[in-house]
């Protein structure tokens, strides 16, 4: 299994392969999955006649489990290509815009699928805790993705912005 070190340190699996979001039965816009979805090329904001508030695009099962599986200095990587949702210095019109381009971003990863991961779910899947190889080492549990992983996929667009979905 091929694994991108998100820590640099000496690891091993703990055999825990995939992100434990909550499940969904329903994607953020109401439907199940999201199969059809195109790469996303740049921030475009909420669509025409799209009038919810960066609460409602938030609190779904697909960015909560996208928060668990990225952790937060990956997510902050999401947020400087995406716009950052929680910035309170922004208008709400702002942020629900922003929370709608990371929106279509944890869409089409989960779309996609990929290498332990199950598309169209509303989970990221891929991510692998691990704890430090030495006595020595922090204790603190870290994680990799699994190459080609839904979880991988977002990982690649944070380090590359919406360039990574040209790949």
């Amino acid at each position: 299994m091929d694994v991108n070190n998100s820590s640099g340190s000496n690891q091993y699996n703990t055999g825990y392969a995939q992100a434990n979001g909550p499940a969904g039965s329903q994607s953020s816009t109401g439907q199940q999955g999201h199969a059809s979805i195109s790469a996303p090329t740049g921030n475009t904001g909420r669509a025409p006649g799209d009038h919810r508030s960066v609460d409602a695009i938030t609190n779904t099962p697909l960015f909560a489990s996208a928060r668990e599986a990225l952790k937060d200095d990956k997510l902050t990587g999401i947020k400087s290509q995406t716009g950052d949702w929680d910035d309170m210095n922004a208008s709400n019109d702002t942020r629900a815009d922003r929370a709608a381009n990371a929106e279509r971003v944890f869409q089409y990863a989960d779309a996609k699928g990929g290498t332990e991961s199950t598309p169209n779910n509303n989970q990221i899947e891929g991510t692998l805790y691990t704890r430090p190889m030495t006595a020595s080492a922090s204790s603190d549990s870290s994680y990799d993705y699994v190459k080609g992983s839904e979880a991988n996929t977002l990982y690649n667009f944070e380090q590359n912005g919406y360039k990574a979905f040209a790949q």
